[in-house]
């Protein structure tokens, strides 16, 4: 017996070591098994990695077996990367989309349709005209909004002062503004504002927001050469002439607007709130005398434009519920408002905006324009609808403005060049 013993010690030693390696070779089964969901948004890096990482951390701590890859890139050229990424077989499980690149993918069948798998308290969460207009294609929901944009109207209140124009009465039709620009102009020689006439076909939100139609609703016809269409290219095309706005609206981008704004040079600036922090920190003096307004509501409704971030779940996902889940959390109400609280941007849920960062006008710039744009989020409109073949129907418009700006080409044949053009492409 005594001889047994050894035996019997090499295989209880045996047992152990088979048990360990079991279990080592479970646990790295379980790694082996556990679910990556990747994740691919636009140019968050490296600003808000803290906020970022610690929100898939609480993801995955709240989802065991359950990786989140996070892919960023940059604005530019994001579009390009996304699509490479797909057409090599890594498409990402969620994808941070404009509506208008959600059109592209969607037309190619590329993302999921989300109405029979989310319940109706959770889209109820939402602001309902954003998931209606700018998440849904065809009647059907192809996204979850993330966040929002929305402009408001900003203006040098000494400037009103010094023309005679009262400054807690900013105006909220174009009208009224262009009137009171007239005035600053003859009275101060300071310009009104400053329209980007050729950046990205600007003509597009000009006629939009005067509710003049681009399309027909089958996005096959253009629509915009009818006797409003024709006033809206006439209204500026005199703002221009009477020196009224500078004449470097035909070469300029956004980011001049708010260098003229901050040397005081234009007394309106028609922006996002998120540029009054530019002209804190580089114009104290102006950020003192800014006032804030509601932005020009779109003509005929009453309502105020919002563009938006949207996150969208790839068709072809290993893990469809994972991915969405992932959706549902980066867009609760909880999380969106941390966000916000980083940025000057607005929740798409109706929970953050309620929430007093929002519903409270403060006494500073920033807080009025943080508590205009969340009244705005009452009554949003998608002012653009995502256009095929975009950056052709642009180059057109922006042709139309040099064309009517610069060449003096009568505005009925400009207009009507533009339509031809834009006809011929939403053709093919």
């Amino acid at each position: 017996m005594e001889q047994g013993k050894p035996v019997l010690a090499g295989l209880r030693a045996a047992a152990v070591v088979a048990m360990g390696l079991m279990f080592v070779l479970g646990t790295s089964a379980g790694r082996a098994q556990d679910k990556e969901i990747s994740i691919f948004t636009m140019q968050l890096k490296p600003m808000y990695t803290e906020y970022m990482e610690d929100l898939f951390r609480r993801f995955e701590a709240k989802h065991p077996g359950v990786k989140v890859k996070w892919l960023d890139y940059p604005a530019q050229g994001y579009e390009t990367k996304l699509l490479s990424l797909i057409v090599s077989n890594q498409a990402p499980d969620v994808l941070n989309l404009s509506f208008q690149y959600m059109l592209t993918l969607n037309d190619r069948g590329l993302i999921m349709q989300l109405d029979d798998r989310l319940t109706s308290e959770q889209k109820g969460q939402y602001v309902q005209a954003v998931l209606k207009e700018g998440c849904t294609i065809n009647g059907q929901l192809r996204s979850l909004p993330w966040y929002l944009a929305t402009g408001v109207l900003m203006y040098n209140t000494e400037i009103l002062e010094k023309a005679g124009l009262d400054p807690s009465k900013p105006p909220t039709t174009n009208e009224e503004l262009f009137s009171m620009c007239r005035t600053i102009k003859e009275k101060t020689g300071v310009f009104g504002f400053l329209p980007t006439f050729t950046e990205d076909g600007a003509f597009k939100a000009l006629f939009a927001g005067e509710g003049v139609p681009l399309t027909n609703p089958e996005m096959t016809k253009a629509a915009f050469n009818t006797p409003e269409g024709i006033r809206v290219v006439h209204e500026y095309k005199k703002l221009f002439d009477e020196g009224v706005i500078p004449r470097e609206s035909m070469t300029a981008e956004h980011r001049r607007a708010i260098d003229l704004y901050k040397s005081g040079r234009v007394a309106f600036l028609p922006s996002g709130p998120q540029f009054l922090l530019i002209v804190k920190n580089e114009a104290p003096d102006v950020y003192a005398r800014t006032g804030v307004g509601f932005q020009i509501p779109v003509k005929g409704s009453g309502k105020y434009a919002v563009d938006m971030q949207n996150l969208a779940i790839y068709e072809k996902t290993p893990h469809p519920k994972e991915a969405l889940d992932l959706a549902l959390w980066v867009t609760n109400a909880e999380n969106q408002l941390a966000f916000c609280r980083l940025v000057t941007i607005f929740p798409s849920v109706e929970a953050a905006l309620a929430d007093p960062y929002f519903s409270s006008p403060g006494t500073t710039p920033e807080d009025k324009a943080r508590y205009i744009g969340a009244q705005q989020l009452r009554n949003p409109t998608v002012l653009l609808p995502p256009l095929p073949k975009l950056s052709q129907l642009n180059k057109v418009f922006n042709d139309m403005a040099r064309q009517v700006m610069l060449r003096n080409v009568p505005v009925e044949k400009a207009v009507a060049e533009a339509e031809a053009k834009w006809n011929e492409i939403l053709a093919k």
